[in-house]
């Protein structure tokens, strides 16, 4: 597993696209004995709602019926993720509360039947888990989850550390365009100026300023001036200025 380690993870570091990096992991996954792969990230940037992203090879219906109806904010395995660092290694009895057996009823009518996930917490507050899945008999699965439990953990870490220029450019390829005058205030905001003090610098008057900033928040969907100049920061939009 070594072997299929540092294969998987020098493939992961050159994929040249986010889809080559997540075939990496895929393969991996089948390879481990799990047909399905879903690795999901919460930016969780201080911003409501934060950005998501996320990528499955799971069933299409079963994704689309997943997400029509939010079940991430009742499914027991991301909850354990959301709040746990340790792996969760599940079957039907993780799912015997009401809403979670009803999502278990339904991923069983994909062959989605157990699996694992690894908790993913990064540094800047990002959330989520990178998870493998099967159709396969609970036996079957609860050994291949103890044979790969710890080289999954390592792959789980590589994936997260390969996919931050991934998610540089998918935050670039969904970023809003700022006028040059929102862009300079969110600047300023950065170097922790007022709207007074950057009237004063832009010489404009402070309903201008704010009018700029307002704009920026809207364009960002940020609740505050701060929400929207950290956002900006986080997509390359603007750059901090020594």
């Amino acid at each position: 597993m070594n072997e299929e380690f540092a294969r998987v993870a020098w493939g992961l570091s050159h994929a040249p696209n986010i889809q080559a990096w997540f075939d990496n992991l895929s393969s991996l996954g089948k390879e481990c004995g799990f047909e399905y792969t879903k690795f999901f990230l919460n930016f969780r940037d201080g911003l409501r709602n934060g950005d998501i992203f996320q990528r499955d090879n799971y069933p299409r219906a079963w994704s689309r019926l997943y997400e029509e109806n939010h079940y991430l904010q009742i499914d027991p395995v991301y909850q354990h993720c959301l709040a746990r660092t340790s792996p969760k290694i599940w079957f039907a009895d993780e799912f015997m509360a009401a809403d979670g057996r009803g999502i278990y009823e339904q991923a069983m009518r994909y062959g989605v039947k157990a699996g694992v996930a690894f908790p993913i917490h990064g540094p800047a507050g990002e959330v989520g888990m990178l998870s493998f899945a099967s159709a396969g008999a609970a036996d079957v699965v609860s050994a291949a989850c103890k044979s790969h439990l710890a080289a999954l953990a390592l792959v789980r870490d590589a994936a997260f550390e390969t996919f931050v220029p991934h998610r540089d450019s998918q935050l670039r390829s969904g970023a809003p365009r700022l006028t040059p005058r929102e862009s300079e205030c969110l600047k300023w905001i950065a170097r922790g100026k007022s709207s007074w003090e950057i009237s004063r610098i832009l010489d404009c008057s402070i309903h201008t300023v704010n009018f700029h900033v307002q704009n920026a928040k809207m364009k960002l969907n940020a609740t505050s001036r701060s929400a929207a100049m950290m956002k900006a920061l986080s997509m390359g939009l603007i750059q901090m200025q020594c």
